[in-house]
């Protein structure tokens, strides 16, 4: 199958782009994830153990997996279906929802049902079948209009009051997750087993599917999905302040007494920054990820933009405070490795500035402190999800503090939409 026409430049990633013309290539998992070692290329309708799971949907995807809506054509339910990359062989993540059912946190984590190995054209891959919950955090946030207003200022303090509420019981719990993104804080809908196919697409959205094709012409291969396909986009969900919150997409949590011999694999723009400067971590990366949802409640975006490691690190840089002198060599280091060098921007209170131009509201003052608490460089400089609750439900309503000098005027306040 060659290439149409009116496909156009824009829509060509990696060498392949779809038809008819969308930006699936751009915005779904890439078509390099795909290949021996990778993900497993499902289009729908494809079925899995024996006939058991049609999948009828898709949920989302990440680094390491792709996530469905599917079927289980024995018990006709619908259940979520995670497919991990081929390469990944250690089954923590079983493990840890095995031992998070057992405990006193279970309430916050998907129900496992069943697990199997499939395997496709890129190797053997760890399939796990949970419950289907809900939308996630990213889902509300991201793809309910462009309006910062659209989230309520009640809903705004309810979600960051149910996060912290979540994190808190996990931590005392004796567990951390490791990667907490907006996209693994899921709200939890009770009708979804009620619905037929049909009641189900009208209230999560028809799926959207296009070909994938290479740019050159030539065939895909047995690696590569025959389609893209879209994430499914809640369209018809309706966001109730109360929904309990739950999380998923443990592979990389751990217990706070186990041994920590590894490298955390995490989300690019959530990243702690202790696992880049030392090589030590623990629980308290959950904190500063918290704060990063936090973040994105209020500002309807991630702090950090997804341009690779050193730029992260260099907008890191002054959001809250400057880097510890102990890891100012490292970071020189860094810049000097990957032969980067840092833009000019403002290193002073970019998030005290962001807030005080873009926040009117005084209900939400208690909001900033706690960031500014969590999201600090050094874990032991950051509060604990129980002290950023207190803040929350003490502070008193008061003005916002007024902002420092500016150093460059306007020029500086637009840099902090960065």
């Amino acid at each position: 199958m060659t290439p149409t026409s009116y496909v156009h430049e824009w829509n060509r990633r990696d060498g392949y782009m779809t038809n008819p013309r969308t930006t699936l290539v751009d915005l779904q998992e890439r078509p390099h994830s795909y290949g021996p070692g990778g993900l497993h290329p499902v289009v729908l309708g494809d079925v899995f153990k024996d006939g058991r799971y049609e999948v009828v949907h898709k949920l989302g995807f990440g680094k390491s997996a792709t996530v469905w809506l599917a079927e289980d054509l024995n018990q006709t339910a619908w259940v979520a279906l995670k497919i991990c990359r081929a390469d990944i062989t250690d089954p923590r993540e079983l493990a840890m929802l095995y031992a998070l059912q057992q405990s006193s946190v279970a309430e916050y984590v998907a129900e496992l049902y069943d697990h199997f190995i499939h395997t496709g054209p890129n190797g053997s891959h760890i399939c796990i079948v949970t419950n289907v919950i809900g939308p996630s955090l990213e889902n509300r946030v991201f793809k309910r209009g462009q309006d910062r207003k659209d989230l309520a200022m009640e809903e705004q303090l309810q979600l960051t009051a149910q996060l912290l509420q979540t994190v808190m019981d996990l931590h005392n719990a004796g567990f951390a997750h490791g990667d907490l993104s907006p996209g693994d804080v899921i709200f939890r809908v009770g009708k979804l087993q009620s619905l037929n196919r049909q009641q189900l697409f009208e209230f999560v959205g028809e799926p959207q599917v296009a070909d994938l094709l290479r740019e050159d012409g030539l065939p895909l291969g047995p690696h590569l999905p025959r389609q893209m396909t879209d994430s499914m986009d809640w369209a018809n969900w309706d966001c109730k302040v109360g929904d309990k919150l739950c999380l998923v997409d443990w592979g990389e949590g751990f217990r706070h007494d186990a041994p920590l011999n590894r490298r955390l694999s995490q989300t690019l723009h959530i990243t702690a920054p202790e696992t880049i400067f030392t090589d030590n971590f623990d629980h308290r990366v959950d904190l500063w990820a918290a704060g990063c949802c936090i973040y994105v409640i209020l500002f309807r975006h991630n702090p950090f933009e997804d341009w690779g490691s050193c730029s992260i690190l260099q907008q890191m840089l002054g959001l809250v405070e400057s880097l510890p002198p102990e890891w100012e060599a490292r970071w020189e280091q860094i810049q000097r490795d990957y032969k980067y060098k840092g833009d000019d921007w403002p290193e002073d209170e970019k998030l005290l500035r962001r807030f005080l131009s873009i926040v009117p509201e005084p209900e939400l003052t208690p909001l900033l402190p706690i960031m500014q608490r969590l999201m600090r460089f050094k874990p032991s400089d950051r509060i604990s999800a129980r002290q950023a609750l207190s803040i929350l439900f003490g502070a008193p309503a008061s003005p916002p503090p007024a902002a420092p000098p500016a150093n460059g005027g306007e020029d500086d306040m637009d840099m902090m939409d960065v």
